[in-house]
């Protein structure tokens, strides 16, 4: 029952499952995508984590009168991080994007 809305519509799937948390229904819980998502959360918040961190040095070396010769010489794009409608994270440099599945 709850493997076919996980395939087909994410965000309803997560909504409902929250509110079977809420109301401590057990037994209706999907706990094996609730256990492949949890197990991702931690994943996916590393990966955040060394996006927003390219992000902020990126914006501290743009700001930096002393590295401006570094910038001529050929700055990168910074990292982006997005999700596709697939549900697969997309990581962006600007020269590449590199997928991790949900």
């Amino acid at each position: 029952m709850h493997t076919h809305l996980y395939d087909t519509d994410f965000d309803t799937w997560a909504q409902q499952q929250a509110e079977v948390l809420r109301r401590k229904d057990w037994a209706a819980l999907d706990i094996e995508h609730l256990a492949e998502e949890v197990e991702e959360l931690r994943s996916d918040s590393w990966q955040a984590t060394i996006v927003d961190a390219r992000r902020l040095l990126a914006d501290a070396l743009e700001d930096s009168l002393s590295l401006a010769r570094v910038r001529e010489a050929g700055q990168r794009m910074p990292a982006s991080r997005t999700r596709e409608p697939s549900g697969k994270w997309a990581i962006c440099t600007g020269t590449s994007t590199t997928m991790h599945a949900r």
